[in-house]
């Protein structure tokens, strides 16, 4: 840091983006950018000749990718290494885990608001010397916790979930964390939804009636032809339907092998 200002450098190949986030953080007393690159050569160069405290790098880039100018900085002698903040269209665990082994500090998936990416970029900033594996820990499980409930509205989306109704929200919420841990599925009613509960401010019971809610309504309002793909048997008679722990168990047993 000079001067009070964080230096940024922008490496992206889509110029129009660069000059758009560029003026957006320029408004800020605090945030100085000395650079634009639009290959992955020209970041390095430029990395070595305005020794930022931040780089936002994108993925894919010409002549090297983001992911090797990374692996490339831990090569620079600098006094310093700048803190790194991907800022990409690809959205995929594996690479996204790659990034952080390469020595990321943050990952966002473009689209993303401006005013994300300035708070990330002081709080990446700022970070204490010794917080720094921790920080990355945290970034990344965040990182990864963003991909998969994007993966699970595109799920919904392709069921044809109405988002507009309450249990879509509880749908959302068990199947994330049934993902993180399948036991649950075997104390629906005395863990599951009383934690969804505690979240919402609700009743274990609303939560029940909701999903129930939401279920019904996707089988009747939903895409018949992806529910007969994904839950077989049950979508075969419109007046058969999943109980909440049978659909719930269906969708993540579906995300988890689409992970892999």
């Amino acid at each position: 840091m000079k001067n009070g200002k964080l230096d940024v450098l922008l490496v992206d190949d889509n110029r129009d983006l660069d000059y758009l986030i560029k003026e957006y953080l320029e408004r800020s007393e605090d945030l100085n950018i000395v650079g634009i690159a639009t290959d992955g050569n020209q970041a390095l160069e430029l990395i070595q000749e305005t020794k930022p405290d931040c780089v936002v790098l994108d993925i894919i880039m010409p002549k090297l990718d983001g992911l090797e100018v990374l692996d490339k900085i831990n090569e620079i002698d600098l006094p310093y290494h700048p803190k790194t903040i991907i800022l990409s269209i690809i959205n995929q665990d594996s690479i996204i885990q790659k990034a952080f082994e390469e020595g990321a500090d943050y990952y966002l998936v473009k689209p993303v608001s401006l005013e994300l990416l300035e708070k990330k970029i002081r709080q990446t900033c700022l970070c204490e010397e010794h917080d720094i594996l921790t920080s990355r820990l945290k970034n990344y499980k965040e990182a990864i916790e963003l991909d998969k409930e994007e993966e699970i509205t595109n799920l919904l989306r392709i069921i044809g979930m109405p988002f507009n109704i309450k249990g879509y929200r509880f749908v959302k919420d068990a199947i994330l964390m049934v993902l993180e841990d399948r036991e649950l599925l075997s104390s629906i009613t005395t863990v599951l939804y009383p934690h969804i509960a505690e979240m919402h401010n609700t009743t274990s019971s609303r939560v029940e009636r909701a999903i129930r809610h939401a279920i019904e309504t996707t089988w009747l309002r939903g895409n018949m032809e992806e529910l007969q793909n994904i839950f077989g048997d049950f979508s075969k008679f419109h007046k058969s339907r999943p109980t909440n722990s049978e659909f719930i168990a269906i969708l993540a047993e579906k995300l988890k092998f689409e992970f892999k």
